[in-house]
């Protein structure tokens, strides 16, 4: 997202609007999933249609100075499928223009298994974040926001153990991304390269991933495989080496 400094006055001299994000009888532990957010109008339109249409409704009374709405409900947008936690880090890119910042954990000594410990933890916890704002701005249609978040989470593999392995995103994070985009999308096809490019020689249990990521890690190693030498083709359609192991 660039920065428009007037653009940006004009947003935020835009009417505030009310969010409620959450189902109030829907519980998490001991807390109420459900909470009311204010924002200005503009901001959330601005990039995104989602939004832009949802407050469509919004209009100024010609007979007052002041702003209504068409219906008394019109001004409140209800959202209880989705997360608070996820809604609450959306409008702070949508008023900072920037993903959130990966934070590596403290520790006086990095090589320590203390560090690598706390690293992936962090890691994770910060991948399924950014996936779990993906979502919401695919949901919402927010181009901008999609393209901060992709280039945070590749960013966020950069983060090397000591034997210099990435933290590649697992079967949460792929589930989140495989779950709520299309199959063209870009995160999807990134996913996809992190295991077909760098995933470990032991593939873990592939029910725990989505099926289809499953099926595009599969076509990218074909497309990708290297050239065989003469005597493992030779072997693949030589009867006499499968009946030796019966």
């Amino acid at each position: 997202m660039s920065f428009d400094e007037s653009k940006m006055f004009s947003q935020l001299s835009s009417p505030t609007v009310k969010v409620i994000v959450g189902d109030s009888e829907r519980k998490v532990g001991d807390k109420l999933q459900d909470r009311t957010f204010y924002a200005h109008r503009d901001i959330l339109t601005s990039n995104s249609p989602f939004f832009a249409k949802a407050f469509s409704n919004y209009k100024t009374d010609p007979s007052t100075t002041q702003t209504s709405w068409v219906e008394a409900e019109t001004g409140v947008i209800k959202l209880p499928e989705d997360r608070p936690d996820v809604f609450a880090n959306y409008l702070a890119i949508a008023y900072g223009r920037t993903a959130p910042s990966f934070k590596a954990p403290d520790s006086a000594n990095p090589e320590n298994d203390a560090y690598t410990s706390d690293l992936k933890s962090h890691i994770r916890e910060y991948q399924t974040s950014i996936c779990r704002l993906y979502v919401f701005a695919e949901k919402v249609q927010n181009i901008a926001a999609k393209r901060l978040l992709l280039a945070a989470m590749v960013d966020s593999i950069m983060h090397t153990n000591i034997n210099g392995a990435f933290y590649l995103p697992m079967h949460e994070q792929v589930k989140l991304i495989y779950n709520g985009t299309q199959s063209s999308d870009p995160m999807r096809k990134f996913c996809t390269n992190c295991h077909v490019s760098y995933g470990p020689q032991g593939w873990p249990k592939a029910s725990l991933y989505h099926p289809e990521f499953v099926d595009d890690v599969m076509a990218g190693i074909w497309r990708h495989r290297p050239y065989l030498p003469s005597d493992i083709l030779k072997e693949a359609t030589d009867a006499s080496h499968y009946l030796q192991e019966l």
